[in-house]
């Protein structure tokens, strides 16, 4: 400090060696119902557990996997975008494409974080799309086990968004 306030320079470097990739595993769970007579597909829980490295606020790490995972499920029940031949989109705003509201979102979802620092200095790996990638795949999931389940037949869900028209034709029912 004394050599710094008398005007010496001071020199001091470090190097950082990256730890290798970082990757933020975790696992998404859809549980999902079709209503018998509608055909109507609810999720009704939804449990997240993902490694996200050092939380440092908890709250907005939940709200974060929260919202993506409603964005995933959404992507699956109701949204969707059409376009002409020209690959113009036919809708005019999110509104026209799908858009749940908030009564459509009654489940309860469960979050949990795990947290194994990674080998970055801050001890982070971030939470990034971790919501709506395991809401998008689990919900699918849950889907073709819910069908399983009520009719007893495997499918390979393919298409967005499984409406109840989609699984009337999916079913073979009229």
């Amino acid at each position: 400090m004394d050599k710094a306030l008398h005007g010496e320079q001071i020199y001091e470097s470090e190097v950082y060696v990256k730890a290798g990739d970082v990757f933020a595993p975790g696992f998404h769970i859809s549980v999902v119902d079709i209503d018998l007579e509608t055909l109507t597909p609810r999720v009704r829980e939804y449990v997240a557990v993902d490694d996200v490295g050092r939380v440092v606020v908890k709250e907005e790490v939940e709200g974060q996997v929260i919202g993506g995972v409603m964005q995933g499920i959404a992507q699956v029940l109701c949204e969707w975008a059409t376009y002409d031949e020209e690959g113009n989109p036919t809708f005019s705003s999110i509104a026209d494409a799908g858009m749940p509201s908030p009564e459509e979102f009654t489940w309860r979802v469960i979050v949990d974080e795990v947290e194994f620092k990674s080998g970055l200095l801050s001890g982070t790996r971030g939470v990034g799309e971790a919501g709506s990638i395991g809401g998008l795949v689990a919900t699918f999931i849950g889907l073709e086990k819910a069908i399983k389940d009520k009719f007893g037949r495997k499918v390979k869900l393919q298409r967005t968004p499984v409406t109840p028209t989609y699984l009337m034709e999916l079913l073979g029912k009229s």
